[in-house]
């Protein structure tokens, strides 16, 4: 996964198989009769502007070139074209809309402790954690720095993204090794999930920010599955840093 945002509304694909179909501008009748509404098209490239990696923004652009290359007048009214664009757009803007209400709290740098417990409660390991996230347009990254009790230093790269309207977090580790987690928002909790059956694995993350005595706090809670040579382990996880000026 790339981390771009793929629309997948029909409109966009019906008006991106009509264009392209067999390369051949021709086999469309009349397509000159479809008028599109000038002003509305600039200002809609102006608007997506800032994310060039977008399928719809590519599109948008698309339909402009094929338009100029065959002589289409651009008219002030508006057609069945401008509102199937219009619904490009709007899906969209959701979409980055989503992104942001399920993302944006976690914006910055952050400090503090994660903990790994057994299923009674007995301390297995405590890590200490920075955390950077940051926007790169629609896709927020983070660089995570763990430092482990014997100094041992270790940094991972990951995105937060959308896919449609469904939430992804991926991360490569130090070592190489990629994990995807799926998401959902619910109120201002976000929660991460990942599920192998076939190896045994099922993990859930809660995350959170909140003000705790003036301090803006980063909660994570969760519980993980493990299977190692037939033998199942729970663990269970919490994750408390402070937002650093």
């Amino acid at each position: 996964m790339d981390g771009t945002i793929h629309t997948h509304s029909s409109a966009c694909c019906f008006l991106s198989r009509i264009i392209n179909r067999s390369g051949q501008v021709k086999k469309i009748k009349n397509l000159a009769v479809i008028r599109l509404n000038y002003i509305f098209i600039k200002k809609l490239q102006a608007d997506v502007s800032e994310y060039p990696d977008h399928s719809a923004c590519q599109f948008i652009r698309h339909i402009n070139a094929m338009t100029e290359k065959i002589g289409v007048k651009m008219k002030k009214n508006s057609s069945v074209l401008f509102l199937l664009l219009f619904g490009c757009h709007m899906q969209l803007a959701a979409q980055s809309a989503l992104a942001y209400k399920a993302f944006n709290p976690f914006d910055g740098r952050w400090k503090g402790e994660f903990r790994i417990y057994s299923f009674d409660g007995e301390l297995q390991q405590e890590i200490k954690v920075e955390q950077h996230y940051f926007w790169d347009n629609d896709t927020q990254r983070v660089v995570i720095r763990d430092t482990y009790p014997d100094g041992r230093t270790e940094v991972s790269k990951g995105k937060n993204y959308t896919e449609g309207y469904e939430i992804v977090c991926r991360v490569e580790k130090a070592g190489g090794e990629v994990t995807i987690h799926n998401g959902k928002l619910s109120g201002n909790r976000l929660f991460w999930s990942r599920k192998l059956p076939e190896q045994g694995l099922w993990e859930s993350f809660k995350e959170y920010v909140t003000r705790v005595d003036g301090d803006t706090v980063y909660f994570i809670d969760g519980l993980g599955i493990y299977t190692s040579k037939g033998v199942r382990s729970i663990l269970i996880f919490e994750g408390r840093y402070r937002k650093q000026k």
